[in-house]
């Protein structure tokens, strides 16, 4: 049997901003939201013979809050900016593609043309990405149309992220696939967010089989019928239990 190979966000898919009444809740230091033991434990006996990689647009400070309760080999941040082991250490690698960025100050210096412009970004410490909390959604258009060529915007129900041109969740899942042979491997991904649509897609053109829930955002319900998927009618703490049995069974 060939062994599992998984793709899942975080944020309201393993984790929930409410706790699971019916199951012990781990508590997560520093961390609004929770994760159900039973979930803990799911992804326990998946990475027995398997292999789980998060992708979430979380930075590395982030991540750390939710790195030793989540069983997993990789995490892919920051919308597919960064990679990182399950051991808490950078993927040198995969950031050497962004050396440019770094040795000429792109982020900071687009960061500052746009606050020149009244863009009233979030102050938090990332290393390749920035943001805004999205308050009138036809701020997206406005700011797409004096898009720097070095960045492209990925959105979310609540965000507006500002991404180097060659990240993105798909691109780093691509270059994590590279680590396996994912021909001996079930894929599978799991995504509820407009950010997971690439790394859903790409998992299912490889073969692989794809998951959401029924409240997820409405584009991402319609990609993963499109693949035909699964939609778990089920949300919070049951839907991704749900989800993990399956994929437990298969």
């Amino acid at each position: 049997m060939r062994k599992k190979l998984i793709f899942s966000d975080i944020d309201l898919t393993l984790i929930h901003d409410d706790p699971d009444n019916r199951f012990e809740n781990i508590p997560l230091s520093g961390e609004k939201r929770y994760l159900s033991k039973l979930t803990q434990d799911l992804l326990k006996n998946i990475k027995q013979d398997g292999h789980i990689i998060l992708s979430s647009g979380r930075r590395p400070s982030a991540y750390e809050l939710v790195r030793g309760a989540l069983s997993h080999d990789f995490a892919i941040l920051e919308q597919g900016c960064v990679i990182m082991k399950g051991d808490g250490t950078l993927d040198q690698v995969y950031m050497s593609r962004f050396q440019e960025y770094f040795d000429n100050n792109l982020v900071e210096k687009y960061k500052k043309k746009l606050q020149q412009n009244g863009v009233e970004l979030l102050d938090e410490e990332r290393v390749l990405t920035f943001r805004l909390k999205i308050k009138d959604h036809s701020v997206y258009e406005q700011i797409s149309k004096t898009q720097d060529q070095n960045f492209r915007l990925i959105k979310t129900e609540d965000y507006i992220y500002f991404v180097p041109s060659n990240g993105g969740k798909e691109i780093a899942v691509d270059y994590t696939l590279k680590k396996f042979n994912p021909n001996e491997h079930q894929l599978f991904a799991i995504g509820d967010n407009l950010n997971d649509i690439g790394m859903l897609e790409l998992i299912a053109k490889l073969g692989g089989t794809i998951f959401t829930f029924s409240n997820a955002e409405e584009e991402v319900i319609e990609k993963v019928r499109q693949f035909k998927g699964y939609i778990s009618q089920e949300h919070g703490h049951q839907g991704i239990q749900e989800i993990l049995n399956l994929i437990l069974k298969k």
